[in-house]
């Protein structure tokens, strides 16, 4: 027969496979290696290749499709079986390359044989035929490796091409930059159950197969220290270094030889090692990586990568925060905007794709099961798969501890944690060695992935009762915070400072959190009440589109309460840039009779607000008009404010002497007050005097000084000034002191 023109498909391959399984054919009971998932591992192709290829195959009549049981999965899944005619068909073509004779060596030597005799013995995989006809070469041999002609060797026979894989182009970056770097010898990848840890694997082999020798081992729960070692120490035989081959011959298996043996390996024999599932290794051969990743530094060119779900117990913090020598990377799903570009990509309708997305997120694994199956997918299989890999194996207490951390956007600590879980430090710490949650120093997370799954666990009572309690968690942080108690009627904020929530700390965020959780347990006045008090409290306007989103209009009667939300609505408006609607809402609430202290400091700040926002609509005359008719007892502190303001309008309206004295006035009361040090209130006489005298370089020399003072004092200054830009209005005071001169001469 011409070998040149023997050559086999893929869709030969899949008839010669399921030549072997035609007694399934009809059964409830199916083996999973005549699913689309174990055809394309029996092939080593990519699963996404298995559709089109089964599909020609079934319109040819060769091949049928019908839904079966398979051991260890709790739904039916599509099996493929032979027709009668697809039987005739694969012995056909079994005849016709059957009798083909290609060399084949083995431990013995070589000799000559038939690809029927290989197919009968299974000496030869499947995925292996195409080339071994092509060529009418095979090794059998003990240490074969599989390679192309531009890799260097590698033990890489089990790492598969993926059917998935894409937008790892950072994580690989990272990788790289580790593996490349002379400090980092140790790379360790987390991620939970079907994330892409493997697929990563590949991908790493396959960047780094041209320049280094590559050494990947799947660690099953079966994986002894004494098979990794002489796996090990043969591949190294293999590559032209034999002391560790020499050594376990001789009968030695001390770990802490063997690592020092290791420091002798050339410098021209790069070697990566990768160690996939390192969760399922037993203790000894923890210990050895522990003793290896002691010698790493001695070893020229030699770097480990460790994939797991928990963390591995063969190095500590110091070697990650002190020395540098190994770093943790958390393999986490897609971006949103990939995954939606990936199955649109594959021909998803818009509808479908928002709905996937908006269900599974980016986990990889769920990406493959919906590709499977194309548009309007079931997407049920990613469903069982969290279930049998991660739910069903967590306790009661473990899920409530999951549900809750998961309603959460801050980080709970422990005590809080116990309170509204009732959980224990036992559960916390096996849910984070599973690489569920994640403890930071404020608190614990949970992993992306799973979230919207633990929530979806919880019945709508218990959630709601949840998200009540956890409100009362940051309720409780704001109180002793200083934030949740009577609003005074004496310091409304400044509208001009409703975006600067700097030197506030935490505080916003509880709010928003606390808000957030009011508002999704139905309790919308409460929130209203929080968010009020929020915006007399908190200068910032990011609360606002969280309220809008879950704001149900309240109904009361009560006259405070409907200040309340005309003040929400204006401060709203301004925030928007809405400063005309804003205007009406402000007058609303100015000209109220409230009755309890919160709805009397929202009328103070609307009268506060009104010039600030009129002069947005109709000007600075009008704004001055306004300022002018304040009336009513002012703190002093405000007075700052008050004074800064009218001297920017008239200023605004030409009127620099009318400016330069709302300015001195503002100077004068500021070294009247006896809370400022007496340096500062020295240092600004001291300018002042320079700028009536004309010495503006003076006074401005003598600014520098301000400026460092204020900022020593900082928080005095802030108390006794608030929304006052103070650098900005002592600069501006003491020049319209120096002009005020000019104008009066």
């Amino acid at each position: 027969m011409d070998k040149k023109n023997v050559r086999i498909t893929v869709s030969d391959k899949i008839l010669l496979l399921l030549l072997d399984y035609t007694r399934y054919r009809g059964e409830l009971q199916a083996p999973p290696d005549i699913t689309q998932e174990g055809i394309a591992d029996r092939l080593e192709i990519i699963r996404s290749a298995i559709p089109r290829a089964v599909g020609g195959l079934i319109e040819k009549r060769w091949v049928e499709e019908y839904l079966a049981h398979i051991e260890g999965l709790s739904r039916r899944r599509k099996v493929y079986a032979l027709t009668d005619t697809g039987v005739l068909k694969a012995r056909e073509m079994l005849e016709r390359i059957g009798a083909i004779e290609i060399d084949v060596e083995d431990e013995s030597g070589r000799k000559k044989r038939t690809i029927h005799d290989l197919l009968s013995m299974k000496a030869i995989k499947l995925s292996e035929l195409s080339k071994a006809l092509l060529v009418r070469k095979l090794d059998l041999r003990k240490d074969r490796q599989v390679r192309r002609e531009d890799l260097a060797p590698s033990y890489t026979q089990t790492l598969n091409p993926p059917a998935l894989f894409l937008d790892r182009e950072r994580e690989m970056e990272e990788i790289s930059s580790a593996i490349r770097s002379p400090k980092r010898k140790v790379t360790v990848i987390y991620g939970i159950a079907g994330v892409g840890k493997t697929t990563l694997a590949w991908k790493i082999s396959q960047d780094f197969g041209t320049e280094m020798n590559v050494f990947y081992l799947d660690i099953k729960e079966w994986t002894s220290l004494n098979y990794l070692l002489t796996e090990l120490s043969e591949f190294l035989c293999l590559i032209g270094w034999s002391q560790l081959k020499d050594y376990i011959e001789e009968g030695g298996m001390d770990i802490e030889a063997f690592c020092d043996l290791f420091k002798n390996i050339p410098r021209d024999i790069p070697l990566l090692i990768i160690f996939d599932d390192l969760h399922r290794a037993p203790r000894e051969v923890l210990m050895f990586l522990s003793s290896f990743k002691e010698r790493l530094m001695a070893m020229k060119g030699v770097d480990l990568v460790v994939m797991s779900r928990t963390r591995a117990g063969f190095y500590d913090i110091r070697d990650v925060r002190i020395s540098g020598m190994v770093g943790e990377l958390e393999l986490l799903g897609f971006e949103p905007d990939v995954s939606r570009t990936f199955l649109l990509n594959r021909g998803f309708s818009p509808d479908s794709v928002d709905a996937i997305v908006e269900k599974i997120g980016g986990h990889p694994l769920a990406l493959a099961l919906v590709e499977k199956e194309g548009d309007g997918a079931d997407i049920s299989d990613f469903d069982d798969f969290l279930r049998q890999e991660i739910f069903s194996r967590l306790s009661e207490m473990e899920l409530k501890a999951l549900s809750v951390i998961s309603l959460c956007r801050l980080q709970l600590g422990d005590e809080e944690l116990l309170g509204v879980a009732g959980v224990d430090e036992g559960t916390l710490s096996h849910l984070m060695d599973n690489r569920l949650i994640f403890h930071t120093p404020s608190g614990y997370i949970v992993h992306d992935l799973i979230r919207d799954q633990s929530v979806s666990n919880m019945a709508a009572k218990e959630r709601s009762g949840s998200h009540r309690d956890i409100a009362g968690v940051f309720l409780e942080k704001l109180q002793s915070s200083g934030f949740y108690q009577d609003i005074g009627d004496d310091v409304p904020p400044s509208p001009l400072s409703l975006e600067d929530a700097k030197g506030l700390g935490p505080t916003p965020m509880y709010v928003s959190e606390a808000m957030s959780h009011l508002l999704l347990c139905g309790d919308h006045e409460r929130a209203l009440d929080m968010l009020v008090r929020a915006i007399l409290q908190i200068p910032s306007g990011e609360l606002l589109p969280e309220f809008s989103k879950y704001y149900v209009p309240l109904r009361e009667k009560k006259d405070d309460r409907s200040i309340l939300q005309s003040f929400y609505h204006a401060f709203n408006h301004i925030h928007r840039g809405e400063h005309e609607r804003s205007i009406r809402y402000l007058n609303m609430v100015s000209g109220s009779e409230p009755r309890g202290d919160l709805a009397s400091a929202c009328r103070i700040a609307a009268r506060f607000w009104m010039p600030w926002a009129v002069e947005r609509v109709k000007g600075p005359a009008e704004a001055l008009s306004i300022l002018d008719g304040f009336t009513g007892d002012i703190d002093q502190r405000m007075r700052y404010y008050f004074l800064t303001y009218r001297a920017s309008l008239m200023y605004k309206l030409g009127d620099h002497k009318g400016s330069s004295d709302a300015y001195g006035k503002f100077l004068e009361e500021v070294l009247a007050n006896e809370e400022f040090p007496l340096q500062l209130k020295e240092t600004v006489s001291e300018s002042m005097k320079n700028a009536r005298e004309g010495q503006i370089q003076k006074a401005t020399d003598n600014f520098q000084k301000i400026m460092e003072l204020t900022r020593a004092n900082r928080d005095l200054v802030r108390e006794m000034m608030p929304f006052v830009d103070v650098d900005h209005h002592l600069l501006s005071a003491i020049y319209s002191v120096f002009y005020g001169r000019k104008i009066r001469k």
